[in-house]
């Protein structure tokens, strides 16, 4: 109890250093709640749209080439023994806008053309307003509900397709959507409308783009195989599960710039940790030297500074499990708002919260273990010795060459989708990047005299002194210059 009152004593002592110490470490494990917190989302909101798209359906069978499917294609499927419905889905960019006058707009949607009468057996539609379409379709179109909104346009409404044939009249808005489904395609940006009335408007009828079957239970394979024999175009098979993958693809680049930005804050939280408990054992020396002269033991020393730095630990990633929870709900409702990525709801999954808080309370201790073992390591003569019992270069460079061998790794090792670049150019950057960064050990106190010369005549004594405490501990400086680099670099 009494060492658990000298760990205490020690945060108490200076606590805007601590409390600045703890924020530090909370926007690291902030940015690792967040990241986990979208991922999960982006990955359940792609399965549930999956869903959504297929309906009752189980396999989508997907042109291959812009030609589309052949109407002999989507017949021969819909006779093949175990299919129960075959609902075809045809597409076409489209250009349209409101009637002609002052305040006329002009929209570019993709319209998708469907068979009423077939694809309300197959999947439903989530009216937010209006009415579904009619089973002869007639003129009528359902828009996305927000994107609607967001173009002022209402039930009622009328819009002209640009390049129609002349004696076509003008499509009627007659319900308005929810975003799911079909809906959700192409950010909102969707007319809804039935085949016939898709291809009556222009020349060429718009290719079928998939046709979705609902096969009966335990016929998929005798299905697929029936497929294969029966068509000629080329064409895919897909799967709700091979849906989502399609549409959550955008989820590794996420989730790969999440992971750095929570890697490059949580070195910079280590290094906040291990500088604040240096400058605690450095201010404090004469205190652990009369606590090992009194008897008390080297491992008691250490376990000292390591309760200092599981406080730490513990109230930074509290905290930053909570902000991250924040966070993520703020970047679900931009990412939403901004349709460029199919987002939804906000899963908070237990064990990911966890693993979060074990994080960056783990960062926090390891990175309190170089200056507690400083102050274990000494002995009791030294340690009376103010400012004499521990080396702070080696100290900093210690930790400093371990936060930043940790950050070297995990961009190496961590599956990002790199696109064309080979890992050795990747590799090479990284290299020249920290390289770099330790190189600022070097030039940090002679670019301090010359940087730091006007602060000298603005502020005086206290500029003079702030260049000076540069030189003091130019490694420690240095690595930090090369952390703030490496940040900067991968924003």
């Amino acid at each position: 109890m009494q060492l658990a009152a000298l760990a205490w004593r020690g945060l108490a002592a200076r606590p805007l250093r601590t409390v600045l110490t703890a924020i530090g470490v909370a926007l690291g494990v902030a940015i690792v709640t967040a990241t986990f917190i979208v991922n999960q989302a982006v990955s359940e909101t792609a399965a549930r749209t999956a869903g959504e798209l297929l309906g009752a359906a189980q396999l989508r069978v997907r042109a291959f080439s812009d030609a589309g499917l052949t109407p002999r294609a989507v017949g021969a499927m819909a006779t093949l023994p175990g299919v129960e419905e075959a609902a075809p889905l045809s597409e076409r960019r489209i250009t349209a806008s409101t009637v002609a006058g002052s305040d006329e707009r002009i929209f570019s949607l993709l319209a998708i053309g469907t068979d009423p009468a077939i694809d309300e057996r197959v999947r439903s539609y989530e009216l937010r307003a209006g009415q579904p379409l009619s089973v002869t379709g007639g003129r009528d179109v359902l828009l996305n509900a927000g994107w609607a909104s967001d173009n002022g346009l209402r039930v009622g409404d009328q819009l002209l397709l640009s390049g129609r044939l002349p004696d076509q009249p003008p499509l009627r808005v007659t319900g308005l959507l929810d975003n799911v489904g079909l809906a959700s395609l192409n950010q909102g940006r969707v007319a809804i409308m039935s085949r016939d009335t898709l291809d009556a408007a222009f020349q060429v009828p718009a290719p079928i783009h998939s046709v979705d079957l609902v096969v009966a239970t335990g016929r998929r394979s005798a299905v697929e195989a029936g497929i294969e024999g029966s068509l000629f175009e080329p064409f895919i098979i897909e799967t709700a599960d091979d849906l989502a993958r399609g549409l959550s693809s955008s989820q590794p680049a996420l989730a790969g710039l999440g992971f750095l930005f929570a890697l490059i804050a949580l070195v910079v939280g280590a290094f906040l940790v291990g500088n604040t408990l240096g400058m605690t054992v450095r201010e404090r020396s004469r205190e652990i030297g009369l606590l090992r002269a009194a008897g008390t033991t080297a491992g008691q020393v250490l376990g000292i500074f390591l309760r200092q730095g599981l406080v730490i630990g513990v109230v930074g990633s509290a905290l930053g499990v909570v902000l991250g929870i924040a966070v993520a709900a703020t970047m679900t409702g931009f990412l939403r708002s901004t349709r460029a990525v199919l987002v939804d709801g906000l899963p908070l999954n237990a064990p990911a919260l966890a693993l979060a808080f074990v994080v960056g309370t783990g960062v926090a201790v390891l990175a309190a273990a170089v200056p507690s073992l400083q102050a274990a390591r000494a002995s009791p003569l030294e340690a009376l010795r103010a400012g004499r019992h521990s080396d702070p270069a080696r100290g900093a460079a210690l930790l400093g060459a371990a936060a930043l061998g940790v950050l070297v790794l995990g961009t190496l090792l961590y599956p990002l989708q790199r696109g064309p670049t080979p890992l050795a150019a990747t590799g090479l950057a990284v290299v020249l990047l920290v390289g770099g960064a330790l190189a600022a050990a070097l030039v940090v106190q002679p670019l301090a005299a010359i940087v730091g010369r006007p602060f000298a005549w603005f502020f005086g004594a206290e500029g003079m002194l702030g260049r000076a405490n540069l030189g003091r501990d130019r490694t420690r400086a240095g690595l930090t210059v090369g952390t703030l680099m490496i940040g900067l670099a991968a924003v």
